[in-house]
C-alpha cells in the first residue's frame, strides 16, 4: 500500500526528531521505515498502528551510544554510530601503526645520523606538521561553516582532538637527543598527527561528496 505525502512527512519527522537527520542515513534509514509500516498496513492495520509500532521497533536505534574506537566523550544515535565506527575502524588501525612503529623501531634500532641527516630530519617533521596542521584548521573551519550533518562530520568532531599533536611537533625544536639518537617517541608523535590528517582528509571529501549529492537531489 503507497503512502501519503502526509504519511511519509510523519515518518520523516520521527526520524528529524529523533536528531538522525543525517543526509547520508536519511534516505536508506527513510526506506527501512517506509517498508516495515507498509508491510504492516499489508497485514490489515491502520497507518497509525503501523507507524506506533514500527516506532517501537525502531526505538532502539535511536538511543544515544559511544564508541571506544571514537572516544567515549562523544555519543549520538546507535544507528548513526554503528555506521561511523565502521567507517572508522581501518584509520583507527592506523592511528597505533603511525605512533607504535616509529617508536619501536627507532627505540630498538641504533642509528647514527650525520649533520646533514639530523638537519634534514628536523626539518621535514616541522614542514610537514605545519602543513598539516593548516590543513586541519582549514578542515575545521569548512566544516564548522557547513550546514549539512553527516556521519562523516560526527567522525571528524571525534577527531579535532588530535591536532594537539601537531601542535606538540611545533613547540619541538629537535627530534635527536645529545648523543645524536634520534627521539622515537617524537617522531611517533609527529606520525601520529599526519595520519590524523590523513584520516580528517578522507573523511572531509566523504562529507562534502555527500553534500554535493544532496544537493543535486534537492535540484531536480
Amino acid at each position: 500500500m503507497e503512502l501519503t505525502k502526509q504519511q511519509l512527512q510523519e515518518i520523516e519527522n520521527y526520524i528529524k526528531d529523533n536528531k538522525v537527520d543525517y543526509i547520508d542515513l536519511k534516505i536508506e534509514l527513510l526506506d527501512h521505515i517506509i517498508l516495515d509500516v507498509e508491510r504492516l498496513l499489508n497485514k490489515g492495520f491502520s497507518f497509525d498502528s503501523a507507524l506506533e509500532l514500527t516506532k517501537q521497533k525502531w526505538n532502539r536505534h535511536f538511543r544515544n551510544s559511544s564508541s571506544i574506537f571514537l572516544g567515549l566523550q562523544y555519543s549520538t544515535s546507535k544507528i548513526v554510530l554503528r555506521k561511523a565506527v565502521k567507517e572508522f575502524r581501518p584509520f583507527y588501525l592506523l592511528y597505533i601503526v603511525s605512533y607504535f612503529l616509529p617508536f619501536i623501531i627507532f627505540k630498538n634500532i641504533s642509528v647514527d645520523f650525520t649533520d646533514n641527516m639530523m638537519s634534514f630530519v628536523n626539518t621535514f617533521f616541522r614542514i610537514t606538521t605545519l602543513l598539516a596542521l593548516i590543513y586541519m584548521v582549514f578542515i575545521i573551519f569548512k566544516i564548522m561553516r557547513s550546514k549539512e550533518q553527516t556521519t562523516y562530520r560526527f567522525i571528524l568532531k571525534t577527531q579535532y582532538l588530535g591536532i594537539s599533536f601537531l601542535i606538540i611537533a611545533q613547540i619541538v625544536t629537535d627530534y635527536f637527543d645529545k648523543l645524536g639518537k634520534i627521539n622515537g617517541l617524537l617522531v611517533g608523535l609527529s606520525c601520529a598527527g599526519l595520519a590524523i590528517t590523513y584520516t580528517c582528509h578522507h573523511f572531509y571529501k566523504k562529507h562534502f561528496t555527500e553534500v554535493s549529492k544532496n544537493h543535486k537531489m534537492l535540484a531536480k
